[in-house]
């Protein structure tokens, strides 16, 4: 069996079809409906580097020492690359990448890729609180959503490219991989003026998570709301982003169309397993915060479906799982015995029988980027959620009975005895996995570190002109305020 990967950027499930949203996805839906959704899927860092570097290697973020946006995959360790190059597996990817340029990541055929060699620099800042330049930049204000910026513009191309490549290039001789990544929907979201206008007369009364007021938000969530200029809007201006983010995620879908359509007329339909996913959701103004970083669902949880041989049609699997198990799933339909380096377990089994006895049965995730003021460790098992804060606070929440995220049960006077109880029972499974103290203590100690080695080099400086600051070793400073 050969693969193809589609990822995309910033996609929150909920913004979905067959997740029970209102956004038009007839192609994602219909790779629901013929293989398996996963209800449970969750990113292991909500943000783009850290996460694909987490995705790459199937490590947790804190193993792989993948923090922020300045901390890419940089091949030092092994990764899918290096393992399919070692098998002789043709691997070829097109699109975003956002991984180290100029090292040997393991991928000898990298097309249209973008590398990350522009870092964001704000996480080395965490100790202030503040709201960076051009953070609040993804909402459509205008009756036609705006201009399409050129990384949407290249949507098509990585379209064609794969399109191409499946006709022209998959090899015969071998197994292949085709990873097909996506920049959408990331922001900016500026979509076909049609499009936006179906979604704006369709998006209605915005659900609660969206309209909470700053001051019933914990600590952590107000630092971030700040630092991603949670409130620099009104409710109608939230309904319009929602709306523009909604017709770019249908251009996305329209794309996946072609690709799929391309695959269908090829006649390789039952020669490949077909893998889709997203490297973190967005948040869309739920708990006052705009893009990712956050530990709430809308940020953490992603779509995974998967769809191909032996997957039975329509399953859906509600047992928590993570990206770290793309890579095992992938291996497995290859034909490959299991990677040593490898933390994550193939789905394979989930999705055709329900039930893997010897997986774990809860997901983890990680936060240590901008404006996340505490190191920030999830716990996903069962019905239950546990967001741990370093020096802070825990947060407690039932998904079953609250799944917007509106009570913590651990934010009253006494709480529960079974909630007490869950809160020790998910702590132990984040001890099992790390000590959260200990990561947090090394992830500041690196960001530092790395914030005075790329002052040493000038390219701190590059990064916070480039951005809207002041030169400054020691703070950001945006540019006009002393």
């Amino acid at each position: 069996m050969n693969v193809i990967f589609i990822l995309s950027d910033q996609h929150n499930p909920s913004f979905t079809g067959c997740y029970g949203g209102i956004t038009r996805t007839p192609n994602l839906d219909a790779l629901a409906a013929s293989g398996a959704r996963f209800a449970g899927a969750y990113t292991n860092c909500p943000l783009c580097v850290p996460s694909r570097a987490s995705l790459m290697t199937s490590r947790y973020a804190h193993e792989i020492f993948s923090w922020d946006n300045t901390t890419p995959y940089d091949g030092m360790l092994p990764g899918w690359g290096h393992h399919f190059r070692e098998r002789g597996i043709r691997f070829t990817t097109i699109g975003k990448l956002d991984l180290a340029p100029n090292a040997d990541i393991g991928l000898d055929d990298m097309r249209m890729a973008k590398l990350r060699a522009s870092y964001d620099i704000t996480a080395l800042f965490r100790d202030e609180a503040f709201a960076p330049r051009g953070s609040f930049n993804c909402v459509a204000f205008t009756d036609d959503g705006g201009v399409k910026t050129k990384d949407e513009g290249k949507e098509a191309e990585v379209t064609e490219e794969a399109i191409r490549w499946l006709r022209d290039e998959k090899p015969s001789d071998r197994p292949w991989v085709l990873n097909v990544n996506y920049h959408r929907p990331h922001p900016k979201w500026h979509p076909q003026p049609e499009r936006f206008a179906f979604y704006k007369a369709r998006v209605g009364e915005l659900e609660e998570r969206f309209r909470l007021p700053f001051d019933a938000l914990n600590e952590v969530d107000q630092a971030q709301s700040v630092f991603s200029c949670g409130y620099e809007t009104d409710e109608r201006q939230v309904q319009l982003a929602q709306a523009a983010y909604n017709a770019v995620i249908e251009e996305l879908d329209g794309d996946i169309g072609r690709l799929l359509q391309a695959v269908d007329e090829l006649g390789i339909r039952d020669e490949v397993l077909i893998v889709y996913a997203s490297d973190h959701g967005e948040m869309a103004r739920a708990h006052g915060v705009w893009g990712k970083v956050s530990l709430h669902e809308d940020s953490v949880r992603v779509p995974l479906l998967i769809c191909g041989p032996g997957v039975p049609a329509g399953t859906v699997v509600e047992r928590p799982v993570s990206l770290i198990d793309v890579y095992p799933t992938i291996n497995e339909a290859l034909g490959n015995p299991p990677a040593t380096f490898s933390r994550g377990r193939s789905l394979l089994q989930l999705a055709q029988t329900g039930a893997d006895p010897d997986r774990i049965d809860y997901a983890f995730t990680e936060s240590h980027a901008g404006g996340m003021i505490a190191g920030s460790f999830m716990v996903r098992h069962g019905d239950w959620k546990l967001i741990e804060y370093v020096g802070l606070r825990p947060v407690l929440y039932n998904l079953k009975d609250d799944p917007q995220e509106l009570r913590d049960l651990l934010a009253v006077e006494s709480p529960t005895p079974d909630a007490l109880a869950k809160l020790q029972q998910l702590r132990q499974l984040l001890n099992s996995v790390c000590s959260p103290e200990g990561v947090d203590r090394l992830a500041k100690r690196q960001q530092l570190e790395l914030r005075e080695e790329l002052a040493a080099s000038g390219q701190l400086f590059e990064e916070q002109v480039k951005r809207g600051y002041e030169s400054n070793r020691d703070h950001l400073i945006p540019r006009g305020e002393g």
